[in-house]
């Protein structure tokens, strides 16, 4: 009887360890990254142009987009999968830069989405709340010349009015400052021309043309126009 008890024994004790084993091969281990849970199948991407694309292999991928409009940075996590996925050659880093539609090419990018070599999604302009913020602050007393949005540097909302006899120029910044300051103006064959004293030292003024565009001009020319509001 023993022996037959000795013998059921080993037999079971084999079966846990065989149940045991194939429990570990199905186990994850420990240094598993799990992705996080962003891409929800219910977002809806926003149009996008691919307005460069440079593969050096087997080293990376740069690619420029052109958005229509800002967006969240959930949003941006499912564009950079999809963007990422399109690409058959393999590389070690993917960099994404995006630009909103009437950016200027010089300026810096609105966004990034870098594989470096995990996804990191940076806003690096305003948000689309803060954005909203500046172009709906109030707007100031007097008789309106026009509103423009600036992306130079950094981004703002730029109105010009007048008062009496006096142009003013008043900039509203994302951080809620603002600044208020008097512009010398002249009427030229291209528009109305402003200026104060830092602008006159290095050679540079504000244009703003029969079609109401707001250009900034420097000795080379022409160098950024704004967006009308």
């Amino acid at each position: 009887m023993r022996k037959i008890f000795a013998f059921v024994l080993v037999i079971y004790l084999s079966a846990c360890s065989d149940n045991s084993t194939s429990l570990l091969e199905h186990k994850k281990p420990e240094n598993t990254v799990i992705p996080p849970n962003t891409l929800d199948i219910s977002i809806e991407l926003p149009d996008y142009t691919i307005t460069e694309d440079i593969i050096t292999a087997p080293y990376k991928r740069s690619v420029e987009i052109s958005l229509p409009s800002r967006t969240n940075e959930e949003t941006l996590y499912a564009l950079a999968e999809k963007i990422h996925s399109q690409s058959s050659i393999d590389v070690q880093r993917t960099f994404i830069g995006y630009r909103i539609v009437g950016d200027h090419e010089n300026q810096a990018y609105w966004a990034t989405t870098h594989y470096n070599p995990n996804l990191e999604v940076k806003i690096l302009g305003e948000s689309l709340s803060t954005y909203k913020k500046i172009k709906e602050s109030k707007e100031p007393e007097g008789e309106m010349i026009g509103s423009w949005m600036v992306n130079w540097g950094y981004e703002y909302k730029m109105t010009i009015y007048k008062e009496l006899d006096q142009f003013y120029i008043q900039k509203i910044f994302g951080d809620g400052s603002s600044s208020n300051e008097p512009y010398e103006w002249s009427e030229t064959e291209q528009g109305l021309k402003l200026q104060d004293q830092g602008d006159k030292e290095r050679g540079e003024y504000f244009l703003i043309t029969p079609e109401k565009s707001l250009e900034f001009w420097s000795g080379n020319g022409n160098f950024y126009t704004a967006q009308k509001l």
